[in-house]
């Protein structure tokens, strides 16, 4: 998981009692589907979130940063 206000990313933790919080800031995080891959696919997207996949893993984009500026080209 990653934090906006942070400047690592978290350990992999199987516990979601009391994880991700809180939810306003957080960047992204990843999810290691297991065997079960098509299915958590199915159920993100069936409540409207658009998962990117990388490899094996499963990413949540909750906050994008904003495009650096470009530098004048005079």
């Amino acid at each position: 998981m990653k934090d906006i206000d942070a400047e690592y990313i978290t350990e992999w933790d199987r516990e979601w009692y009391y994880h991700p919080r809180p939810f306003e800031t957080l960047e992204w995080l990843e999810i290691d589907p297991d065997s079960r891959g098509e299915q958590v696919l199915s159920a993100l997207l069936a409540v409207g979130i658009r998962p990117e996949k990388t490899g094996e893993l499963i990413r949540i984009v909750g906050w994008i940063r904003p495009a650096e500026p470009k530098p004048d080209q005079h």
